[in-house]
């Protein structure tokens, strides 16, 4: 039985789960679908690529038949190339990596192999390999197998910005940068070749390279023009030496008839080898402002990506163009509000938008709308829902279907904020600030040097109406109502340039400046240093987390137990973040940048844990171990023991004690904002399983029958969940039959906690039918013989039976041994004095089975007569049993004192002792084994061990002539062989005791003719078989006189 400790072990297992809703941050992009930085064509069809995604075009109608963002698989939605090879595949370069994608099975390719992510342009070479230049310094090239890497680790590339790449017409790569000039990689990729201005080169700003048939090199630059390069040469095009409308140029490409378009900050132009074409900005042309992209298609249509639109030129003016309008206006977001309807607005530096986000509907404002200008910069709603738009151009406020202005004489407004408790409006202005009193149409204009500076940036209201303003000089100032107070260093801020303020829910101000941020509690300022360089947008959300936008760098989230970074390798539209905005209804964080905006949202966030399978005590802790998948550093994981809505404890992971045994349901939340998600698990407090097994020890089964065994579980609880598995595989079950021998036991598993019974270890019992005797010999002590084994070990043997030749090949059993004795026997009933005997054994087990007999062993038997001259002969029965050398023949005048005179050979069987030794003569014949038995439980030192068989003593008496006379007596028999009768005669010199006995070859004595005592004489006495119902056989006769004996073998015949 397994001894059980009285400790209750408690183990942790988990059941009945509930998930709540998911929560997780990722961003939602928004940008103008009309900023068009890049064009394909492929069929039908134009490609478009936007900073708001990839647009698929019809290229007869300019229809919107597909479109590809970061929701689909692309790397980022601001795409900068687009490529398609000759399989189809779109290769897509966007401002935060590459993207393959496979338009017929509906597969992207991001490589993750990208030592850079901004991929500028592409190129396809002659031979379909991948050119690809990024805007941290490196080429790449992708041979449809693996990719290969220039930098300028290994080649003369900068380490600056490449902006484009092209091939020629001999498959050698160009390269243009950004302040480096261009670089050639010849078609060995080995070769290269450097040129600047020095060379000829009209600006070491190359924005792009253009190839014609005649393999003259085209170079479009930031701000010199253009200039075609070849064997002879630079030849330059600037607004100094043509009529080329802009010496900055963005795109440059060939059409069908040769002519190379170039697209401008003007417009458009076209030149044919002789003069420019100009397709400027005006109503006639349509034609937008910066021309991003050019490309001719197969019809001989030539397509321009602008900042406003798609353009079509289809050999005469106006253009077609299209513009995706359910969309921001433009991607530049300077100022973000909600009005009382929850939409959305916002100022961005094409004109404001609203957008309606449950029926995803923008609406759009521009000056034709009356937005003054354009060019947004803020954006407020007051407390009758009125919005409220500052640009550079003036205020203007919602009325009717678009906007109405109320100032243009104000100067450019920089900032828009409402007092919610006066319904003022309060304006950050080119010229100071102004409140405007709606109810009575009056403006109050404030100027330094009441406040620090006119150039006023930005401006806010607290919850006690208190005024905040920012000026360009990073200076702030506070107006109560009466007076303006301005705050620096001097008296508590961390830095004197501050860059955005915002309010928490508590109602203190917060500074964001260069070195840190500092909260003013009313009295005095707070202050906290943090690495915020360019701290833009500055706001709260419902939950006190602090939203800061670095421009150029990260949005931070920082909160009471973590800090967060995002950029747009998180899923951020851009790092350039103008400002944040918190809608305080829904706590929706938006991130306006200068490329787009943000939402942040909730993600598929599936919160998970699990529990360690230790069992306690003596484990003092159980480890609430977070698996949750797709985190960062904006969750917090709170735990709920007991699920009673009190959440004790804030980490990722969690070390508990559980007090009681039971189900403890907890839960653990991910908190990211307003997006709150839970999961729900009953931890089962349990104890280690106690199981006893049913029989114990050692059991022996008998060959054909089977046990069956019983887990016997000690500490049953109902509400645990148990397993049974035995270590020979079974179905799960508290009960095993087993048929076979080995060892058994039980594992019992309670959920996590694991206990094993005792081991039972079984022995089937199979019959034995191997069984030897070791060997037979004479005891010494007792004259009788001595049958020796060594002992099986087997399973099951209960006793050995000893068997003995009672006739020729017939055996009877005389006598057993336990198995628990030493394996020999002493065969009480021989006379080894007589005759040798033969013995077998055999093996009987607790089933009832008796083993087949052994080989035979035959004892050795030894007979001494009187030679002549007193010679002693020996001779004796050879052993029978096992193999042996020699035989060792033993003498002494005492049994005590017996030495070897003599050794011979084992096929020899007599020996005569020519020493004449007066008296008593004893002798022994021995043999020796060639190892020795064992007749203990194990081979050991200890264990009792023989080596030699021994034949009986046989004492041999010189007598003198005084004692008994003549000593030589003879003994005859005639007729030998007989039939039915013989005469056995012999003759006494002196009186004399006589016995004369017969005894069969077995040694058994089958009668008695003589003893007594006789006179000195001659004597016969009749023998008949009749009278002795012997049968015909080997007999012998033994005279015994006075001790000494002879034997007479006798034959008898068959009687018929």
């Amino acid at each position: 039985m397994k001894k059980n400790v009285a400790i209750f072990v408690i183990v942790l297992m988990l059941i009945n789960i509930n998930i709540d809703v998911f929560a997780q941050l990722h961003f939602r992009n928004y940008a103008c679908p009309n900023n068009i930085y890049s064009l394909a064509e492929e069929g039908n069809f134009i490609w478009v690529g936007t900073k708001n995604g990839l647009y698929k075009r019809i290229k007869s109608t300019g229809q919107v038949v597909g479109y590809l963002s970061v929701d689909d698989g692309l790397a980022n939605n601001a795409i900068n190339s687009v490529k398609v090879d000759a399989q189809g595949n779109k290769w897509i370069g966007t401002e935060y990596g590459l993207s393959v994608f496979n338009e017929v099975t509906n597969t992207w390719i991001n490589p993750p192999f990208l030592s850079t992510k901004d991929i500028r342009s592409i190129a396809i070479d002659l031979f379909g390999n991948k050119w690809l230049v990024s805007g941290e310094g490196v080429l790449y090239m992708y041979n449809g197998n693996t990719w290969k890497t220039f930098n300028s680790m290994n080649s003369p590339l900068p380490s600056s910005l490449l902006n484009t790449v092209a091939i020629d017409n001999l498959n050698n790569i160009w390269i243009g940068t950004w302040g480096k000039g261009v670089y050639e990689l010849k078609n060995d990729t080995t070769t290269w070749v450097h040129l600047t201005m020095a060379n000829g080169l009209c600006d070491s700003v190359v924005t792009s390279i253009t190839v014609d048939i005649q393999g003259d090199k085209w170079f479009g630059t930031a701000n010199g023009g253009m200039a075609k390069y070849n064997a002879y040469g630079f030849t330059t095009y600037n607004i100094g030496n043509s009529n080329i409308p802009s010496n900055h140029i963005h795109s440059t490409n060939f059409d069908g008839q040769g002519n190379i378009w170039l697209g401008t900050d003007v417009g458009a132009a076209k030149y044919n080898g002789v003069n420019f074409t100009s397709y400027p900005i005006n109503a006639a042309t349509q034609i937008s402002e910066f021309v991003f992209a050019i490309i001719p298609d197969n019809t001989g249509n030539i397509w321009f990506g602008t900042d406003k639109s798609l353009g079509k030129y289809i050999g005469s003016i106006p253009m077609q163009t299209f513009v995706y309008t359910n969309s921001i206006v433009n991607s530049r977001v300077n100022g973000i509000t909600r009005d009382k309807n929850g939409n959305i607005w916002f100022a961005t530096a094409g004109g404001a938008s609203s957008y309606n986000l449950a029926n995803n509907f923008w609406i759009n404002y521009t000056s034709a709308q009356g937005i003054i200008g354009d060019w947004a910069t803020s954006v407020a709603v007051d407390t009758t829902g009125t919005v409220w738009i500052g640009t550079y151009g003036g205020l203007v406020k919602q009325g009717g279907t678009g906007f109405i202005t109320v100032s243009n004489t104000v100067g450019s407004v920089y900032g828009v904020a409402v007092d919610k408790n006066t319904n003022f409006i309060w304006l950050a202005t080119s010229s100071g600030v102004w409140k405007y009193n709606q109810a009575a149409a009056i403006w109050s204009n404030y100027t330094a040097p009441t406040i620090p500076s006119n150039m006023v940036k930005s401006i806010m209201i607290d919850q006690n109406s208190k005024v905040w303003i920012i000026t360009y000089a990073g200076t702030i100032a506070r107006y109560n109502g009466v007076n303006w107070q301005s705050y620096s260093t001097s008296n508590g801020l961390l830095d004197n340039f501050v860059y955005s303020m915002a309010i928490d829910p508590l109602g203190n101000v917060w500074c964001a400046t260069y070195n840190g941020v500092n909260k003013f509690n009313g009295t005095n300022w707070v202050g906290t240093l943090l690495n915020l360089f360019a701290p833009n947008g500055f706001a709260f959300d419902n939950l006190g987390n602090k939203w800061i936008g670095r421009n150029g760098a990260d949005l931070f989230k920082i909160s009471p137990f973590n800090t967060a970074a995002f950029d747009n390798s998180k899923g951020l539209v851009s790092k350039l973040i103008n400002t944040v905005y918190v809608d305080t209804l829904t706590n929706t964080k938006w991130i306006g940048t200068i490329t787009g905006v943000s939402r942040a949202n909730c993600t598929n966030l599936d919160p998970n844990f699990t529990t360690d399978t230790v069992c306690y005590p003596p484990v003092t802790q159980t480890h609430l171990v977070n698996t949750t998948l797709n985190t960062d550093s904006t969750n917090i994981f709170q735990w709920d023991i007991d699920n009673d809505n009190n959440y004790e404890f804030n980490s990722w992971n969690l070390n508990h004690i559980f007090p009681s045994f039971g189900i403890h349901p907890v839960k653990m939340r991910a908190v990211n904002d307003n997006c709150i998600s839970s999961v729900t698990k009953d931890v089962v407090v349990g104890s280690m399983p106690i199981v006893n097994l049913t029989p114990n020890g050692t059991v022996n089964i008998c060959q054909g029958n089977s046990l069956t065994l019983f887990g016997d579980l000690q500490n049953y609880y109902p509400a645990f969940n148990y397993t049974y598995t035995w270590n020979h595989n079974s179905a799960p079950s508290p009960y095993f039959v087993a048929d076979s021998t080995g060892d058994y036991f039980v594992t019992v598993k309670n959920n996590t906690c694991t206990a094993n019974s005792d081991t039972l270890h079984i022995n089937q019992v199979i019959p034995y039918n191997n069984q030897q005797i070791c060997m037979v010999t004479v005891d010494t002590l007792t004259g009788k013989n001595m049958i020796l084994w060594e002992k099986t070990p087997g399973q099951g043997i209960e006793f050995y039976n000893i068997y003995k030749e009672t006739a020729a090949n017939v055996y009877q059993a005389i006598g057993n041994v336990h198995k628990s004795q030493p394996g020999f026997f002493i065969d009480v009933n021989s006379d080894a004095s007589i005759k040798s005997d033969r013995y077998k054994i055999a093996i009987g087990d607790t089933c009832g089975n008796t083993s087949t007999l052994s080989p035979e062993h035959k004892t050795l038997h030894l007979t001494v007569s009187l030679g002549n001259n007193n010679q002693h002969n020996l001779i004796w029965e050879n052993y029978e049993g096992f193999a042996f050398g020699k035989y060792y023949i033993y003498r002494g005048t005492q049994s005590g004192n017996l030495q070897v005179i003599d050794s011979i050979q084992s096929n020899i069987t007599t020996y005569t002792d020519i020493a004449n030794i007066p008296g008593s003569v004893s002798y022994l014949i021995v043999i020796q084994k060639a190892d020795s038995c064992f007749i203990g439980d194990a081979k050991t030192q200890t264990t009792q061990t023989f080596n030699t068989s021994v034949s009986n003593m046989e004492e041999y008496k010189l007598i003198g002539v005084d004692e008994i006379g003549n000593p030589n007596f003879e003994l005859k028999a005639f007729p030998n062989p007989f039939t039915k009768q013989t005469n056995i005669s012999y003759s006494l010199s002196s009186n004399a005791k006589v016995k004369l006995e017969i005894y069969n070859i077995l040694g058994e004595k089958v009668t008695t003719l003589v003893d007594d005592h006789q006179n000195a004489g001659n004597y016969k006495i009749e023998f008949s078989s009749e009278n002795t119902q012997i049968s015909s056989g080997v007999y012998y006769a033994k005279l015994e006189v006075n001790g000494f004996v002879k034997i007479k073998k006798l034959v008898e015949l068959s009687k018929n």
